[in-house]
């Protein structure tokens, strides 16, 4: 099957759109502090809109210019700019609390608890964000981030991170949470924009070390306990990997070991044998992304035949109807609907499906391989200079 790359990139593109219009935007005068925010989720019945957390702001904000790359528009970039404004005003920097000082909220400014894997998501965005639009600011709070966590969120024991620290010190360390290797990512990244090696160490190769270890199963696939709905079945099986497998992959090219492509590929060719669509609505999303990497990186076969297979049950998600106010968002909200407006999973849209959704289709169109959930290490540098709005 011959993939048309143009309709990838008008998707792609109708997906930013929705970020762009589904926005919290203050307007005099009604002044709302959730100015920069996109929905964790919106009911489409009712209309009703769940405001998203730091990582829905980081996820929208790689889509963002992921779109802005294949056609650049400074509405995506305001868009992404008012997001990265809402990250800066969840992040600590009061150093009259060094245990603190440098981490991101998850919520709201209020918010006491510290979630490990979301935090490094909204410093992906700073750092990308800052690359991007030569803001250094930004990959200086992305910095003070990475040196917050590798004191303070991690297991001094381990090194692996815990999944939540409160503002008052506790921490949370639930078993091993696979998507926890997914921090390397960033680690990656910013140790290659920074040239410290430390945080490639210590934030991707250390991690990875202790993900081959803990957070795969008897047959090789990785796993997760019960009660995550939105990563696995009802066998534990991750197929929402959230960016732990492409972190996997980028252990694999740092290190050249190949214990980690063989670990990757192993727990990938189980997941890309399920029956399509997968239960998990994000999964399509995040698993394309991941038969995207191996594919590109490493010429695997059977991934290239499932992007074939999977493509059309993901683009069968996306509301495409132009008279809707949500055209560009995709379907499918994988937590229970009773913690929200109840209904059917597919009365809803959300980021986190829609980001992962069309982040894998910028994948597979080829141009854009660096930046959110990408093993390469390379950030990317807006040709054209953007300036705000006055």
């Amino acid at each position: 099957m011959a993939i048309d790359k143009q309709l990838l990139r008008e998707r792609i593109r109708l997906a930013a759109d929705w970020f762009a219009n589904a926005q919290c935007r203050q307007q005099r005068p009604y002044w709302d502090a959730n100015h920069g925010r996109f929905p964790y989720n919106k009911h489409l019945p009712s209309g009703k809109v769940v405001w998203g957390l730091n990582w829905s702001c980081a996820r929208g904000i790689m889509v963002l210019i992921a779109a802005d790359r294949l056609a650049p528009d400074d509405r995506y970039m305001e868009t992404a700019r008012t997001a990265a404004e809402y990250i800066e005003i969840l992040q600590v920097l009061d150093r009259r609390f060094p245990e603190n000082f440098g981490a991101i909220r998850e919520e709201v400014p209020q918010s006491r608890r510290y979630n490990i894997r979301d935090q490094a998501e909204a410093a992906s965005a700073l750092l990308y964000l800052g690359v991007y639009l030569g803001e250094e600011q930004l990959v200086e709070r992305a910095r003070l981030w990475a040196e917050w966590y590798l004191k303070y969120a991690v297991d001094p024991k381990t090194g692996w991170p815990f999944v939540f620290r409160e503002a008052d010190g506790r921490t949370w360390k639930p078993g091993d949470i696979y998507f926890l290797a997914a921090n390397g990512i960033f680690m990656h990244q910013l140790g290659k924009r920074l040239g410290a090696e430390k945080y490639v160490r210590k934030g991707l190769l250390r991690n990875a070390a202790y993900a081959l270890k803990h957070v795969f199963n008897e047959r090789g696939a990785m796993a997760i306990e019960s009660g995550w709905s939105q990563h696995a079945g009802p066998d534990g099986m991750v197929t929402n990997e959230d960016g732990a497998i492409i972190a996997l992959i980028a252990a694999a090219r740092v290190s050249e070991q190949a214990k980690y492509r063989k670990a990757v590929l192993r727990h990938l060719d189980q997941v890309m044998k399920l029956p399509l669509p997968l239960e998990i609505y994000s999964a399509m999303g995040s698993t394309l992304m991941c038969a995207a990497e191996a594919a590109r990186v490493w010429d695997h076969a059977p991934a290239k035949e499932y992007i074939e297979r999977a493509l059309p049950h993901l683009l069968a998600l996306q509301i495409t109807d132009a008279k809707s106010a949500d055209a560009g968002a995709f379907l499918g909200e994988d937590e229970d609907p009773k913690w929200y407006s109840d209904g059917a999973k597919t009365d809803y849209v959300t980021t986190r499906t829609t980001a992962y959704s069309a982040l894998a289709l910028a994948k597979v169109e080829g141009t854009v391989v660096t930046g959110g959930y990408s093993s390469e290490a390379e950030l990317p540098v807006r040709a054209q200079k953007w300036e705000p709005k006055s």
